[in-house]
């Protein structure tokens, strides 16, 4: 009898535990994004991924979500965020039609961190995207700099770059670093100027 009232106390405890965390609180975050104005008439090709975290990847506690919004859509709301400290991050990327190619331009990612989340409250996070950056006003812009020609001008590409002999892609120049989220698009082969 006492080992029968013993199982029913701790099946009882159980219960009431396995309750309080299925109905636990919890917060939302709500992210609004302005457009930067250099891309408004590109906001319908931008790609973004919207990651939020909480804790490091080591971490037994760790938390990672990810949201892709498209055709302009300029915000999210996350909700079922158990109460803490989170960051959140947005990255993007568009696609650039050269000829019958489309290749990809990534931009910076933009970093927020220390965002607190309450329960039954929403953070609210605005933030522009992409940055800015010098290459922006000039993204669709071909035309070089010094010589005032277009004739020349070729993408700038980023990274490791494997070419296939079979592959008809436009001409291209390697830039030979890595992207930095803030690059050039273009280059001149006559100036060798890269903008």
């Amino acid at each position: 009898m006492k080992m029968l009232c013993r199982a029913i106390i701790f099946m009882a405890v159980m219960l009431l535990v396995t309750t309080h965390d299925l109905v636990a609180q919890t917060g939302k975050v709500q992210v609004d994004l302005t457009f930067n104005p250099d891309l408004k008439n590109d906001v319908n090709d931008l790609r973004i991924r919207i990651d939020i975290s909480k804790g490091y990847w080591k971490d037994a506690n760790y938390f990672n979500k990810s949201f892709y919004l498209d055709d302009g859509a300029r915000g999210v709301i996350i909700d079922s965020l158990q109460a803490g400290i989170y960051d959140v991050t947005i990255a993007g990327k568009m696609n650039m039609r050269n000829g019958k190619w489309i290749e990809n331009y990534n931009f910076k990612n933009v970093s927020i961190s220390s965002i607190e989340i309450s329960d039954n409250k929403t953070a609210k996070v605005k933030s522009m995207f992409p940055e800015d950056c010098v290459y922006l006003k000039d993204f669709h812009n071909k035309v070089c700099p010094k010589c005032h020609s277009s004739d020349n001008v070729i993408r700038v590409e980023f990274g490791d770059i494997v070419a296939d002999p079979t592959d008809n892609a436009p001409e291209s120049y390697h830039a030979n670093r890595e992207s930095t989220g803030c690059d050039p698009v273009w280059y001149c082969k006559k100036d060798k100027l890269e903008f």
